[in-house]
């Protein structure tokens, strides 16, 4: 899914240096590191801008929060009712009517993406079992939607968000727009700041320079499913290292990607002595609504129309 839209405001010294750095004429710098999923998928990124100040965005592959036409927004909302009819996760109409004024301060649109990850939010709150954690790490937030419910949600947590350079740029434009006045750094080179900014953004091949200390939380949603083993592993390695206390991840159980690797959920490197309080498949990341070549949900042998299940289950 593509989309574009247009910044009015003054840029922000991260998304901006982001900018510099790693777009070449309004196309992405494709990380050598990067997997071939996003090998192919970056290429379709673009940011353009003519005096530094106003952007033009042009995201492919994080989902339809940037897609603003009427069929788009007519999907996620029966999706989103379709779901809802049925997951009674206490709280939830609450956290959607105050994920969807974040969403509209981001520039992005409430589509089933950004209501999964409401989702998500309500059960990470749930799981908790302080008012306010501290440190929180995303692997992987695409348009930033989930950092930003988990800011208003924990205003006094810092939070760092790892990904490939060129997509760090989108998170921290669209948070920025979001939460104007709230601090960001780039961990490879505002070391001095870590410890004032509420959004840090990381590098996915510069772990390294991660502040230490202790994460309460770490999120991944359906991005190690498109990164190679190798890498998967190496954020593991980080989280033990850590000590994470909780770590929320829902991904698809395999996956191929478009340069042949598969990637199977069970391969990743768990430990025997992880302990699992929630192991299952993820009831609002199953099947979604619109007009796809996916395979249908089927009622009673039937397929249903409009109502798609994903590629595989997570």
């Amino acid at each position: 899914m593509s989309y574009q839209i247009t910044s009015h405001s003054r840029p922000n010294p991260v998304h901006y240096r982001l900018y510099q750095r790693f777009y070449n004429n309004g196309a992405a710098v494709v990380e050598a590191a990067a997997s071939s999923h996003w090998q192919e998928y970056s290429r379709h990124f673009k940011v353009q801008t003519s005096d530094g100040e106003h952007f033009e965005l042009a995201g492919y592959g994080f989902g339809s929060s940037g897609s603003s036409t009427l069929p788009a927004r007519m999907f996620a909302q029966a999706g989103n009712m379709l779901h809802l009819a049925y997951l009674g996760l206490p709280g939830l109409l609450k956290d959607i009517r105050v994920a969807k004024v974040v969403v509209q301060r981001m520039g992005l649109v409430f589509s089933q993406d950004a209501f999964r990850q409401v989702c998500t939010l309500n059960l990470l709150v749930r799981q908790i079992q302080t008012t306010s954690p501290d440190r929180i790490l995303i692997i992987g937030d695409g348009h930033g939607i989930l950092s930003a419910l988990l800011h208003t949600r924990y205003p006094d947590a810092r939070i760092f968000l790892v990904d490939l350079d060129s997509v760090l740029f989108f998170q921290a434009y669209h948070l920025h727009k979001a939460f104007p006045n709230a601090p960001q750094a780039l961990t490879d080179e505002d070391a001095g700041r870590h410890d004032r900014a509420v959004f840090n953004f990381c590098p996915a091949d510069r772990l390294d320079t991660l502040p230490q200390g202790e994460l309460y939380l770490a999120i991944n949603v359906a991005s190690f499913q498109e990164i190679d083993p190798a890498a998967t592993a190496r954020y593991f390695t980080l989280l033990r290292l850590l000590n994470t206390r909780l770590f929320y991840c829902c991904n698809r159980l395999e996956k191929r990607l478009v340069g042949g690797e598969i990637i199977r959920f069970m391969d990743y490197p768990w430990l025997p002595i992880d302990e699992h309080l929630i192991d299952g498949p993820c009831p609002w990341h199953q099947w979604f609504f619109g007009l796809e070549s996916s395979p249908h949900v089927r009622l009673w042998g039937c397929p249903v129309p409009f109502i798609h299940l994903y590629d595989g289950p997570h």
